[in-house]
């Protein structure tokens, strides 16, 4: 997960200038994709924990890197800013939802190390 979670934010800085020059974004189409990422954070975070409970953290990992992985794939693909900027904001929730991550790791660690 943590790799996931440099992976985008590292593209996030990459990525910009070239569809800048793709496609000609103004402003605020610059803003939104980086925002729809962390917007996307913010409400997995909120999730994250309610999810963990409900159906098992180690699902919630598991399913929550499937479907980043699997968004990621498509926003290399996207033909638009907006595409980009709406897969983004899914691939940020699911990045978001690593919350649970700690919560686990905590579990399953040795009690020394906890």
């Amino acid at each position: 997960m943590a790799m996931n979670v440099g992976v985008q934010l590292v593209t996030i800085p990459i990525v910009v200038p070239i569809m800048d020059k793709e496609f000609g974004m103004n402003d605020t189409e610059k803003v939104l994709i980086t925002q729809a990422f962390f917007g996307g954070q913010f409400i997995g975070s909120i999730l994250g924990g309610y999810l963990g409970d409900k159906y098992g953290r180690r699902v919630v990992i598991l399913y929550s890197n499937m479907i980043a992985v699997i968004l990621g794939y498509l926003s290399a693909y996207s033909d638009s800013v907006i595409l980009y900027t709406l897969l983004r904001l899914p691939i940020g929730v699911c990045i978001g939802t690593s919350v649970v991550l700690r919560v686990y790791l905590d579990e399953v660690a040795f009690k020394g190390w906890r």
